[in-house]
């Protein structure tokens, strides 16, 4: 585990763990597109309470990963749960921070919205074994 590292530089170490994320993407994205499958991405934002507040961060390792490609679809729940941060309850207070039915309900919309818009659902209209983005 890098973070018991002695005297790790946490930015560095931050910036390792965000490249090996988006290595693990790149590889799963290379695997799904070679079988012709498309590949859906959630980033689901962390839950941080500080002393000036609470708030949802994002640790999607944008910097290092894009999501603005042919046979991908990038679903960013922040922006969705955001939208409902102090109005519903987002995430269980007395666990390990799991989402509450409501967010599950949420990121299930979500996902199944990038999925009907991508067309990888259309299978009846492809003949088997052909790739789900037309390539």
């Amino acid at each position: 585990n890098l973070d018991n590292v002695d005297g790790a530089d946490e930015g560095a170490l931050d910036d390792y763990q965000s490249r090996l994320a988006a290595a693990i993407l790149e590889r799963v994205f290379a695997t799904c597109r070679a079988r012709g499958i498309h590949l859906v991405v959630q980033s689901i934002p962390l839950f941080v309470a500080t002393p000036g507040g609470e708030q949802l961060v994002d640790a999607f390792p944008h910097e290092h990963f894009d999501v603005e490609r042919v046979g991908l679809s990038f679903v960013a729940m922040r922006p969705l749960l955001e939208g409902r941060f102090g109005e519903d309850p987002l995430y269980h207070r007395r666990s390990h921070f799991h989402w509450t039915p409501f967010s599950n309900e949420l990121s299930g919309r979500a996902l199944a919205a990038a999925l009907l818009a991508s067309g990888a659902l259309d299978a009846r209209e492809r003949p088997v074994g052909a790739r789900a983005d037309g390539e």
